[in-house]
């Protein structure tokens, strides 16, 4: 028997249309009944992360932001947090303002962008999660 089945969501757990097959579902639930810890290990954000732990009723830590935050489901308690240093969040800013390349920060779990695009559009709605449009990001690299 396992102990811990850490699951990725776009690819593996999710199909194409990101739905979970039913059967998935069954089987997540048996292993938890059987006493296995079930979680996420995705690169999404905490929030989109969560709306998938709630359906499929897993009530523990995720891990998100590619193992930046782990974080139970509750919001209660962050177990692990890393962020970007702001020099080096200034940087990347920077070079993408000078190779014109679309950027998206997230803070504090909000999904940001200096402009609204079609990229920015269709990555909310695919997992699920709305986005702030911040002009100046050097602004929020300062932040954090």
């Amino acid at each position: 028997m396992y102990k811990l089945v850490a699951i990725d969501l776009d690819g593996t757990l999710l199909t194409d249309d990101l739905m979970i097959p039913p059967n998935t579902v069954t089987a997540i639930k048996k292993a938890v009944e059987a006493g296995t810890i079930v979680t996420i290990a995705t690169g999404r954000m905490f929030s989109s992360a969560k709306l998938i732990a709630l359906q499929l009723g897993i009530n523990v830590p995720l891990i998100t932001y590619q193992g930046a935050l782990i974080k139970d489901v509750n919001e209660n308690e962050v177990i692990y947090e890393r962020t970007v240093p702001p020099e080096i969040a200034q940087k990347l800013i920077e070079i993408s303002r000078e190779k014109k390349l679309h950027l998206q920060i997230y803070q504090d779990d909000i999904l940001y962008s200096a402009v609204e695009n079609d990229k920015l559009i269709a990555y909310s709605e695919a997992v699920k999660v709305p986005y702030k449009i911040e002009p100046n990001l050097i602004k929020l690299a300062q932040k954090a």
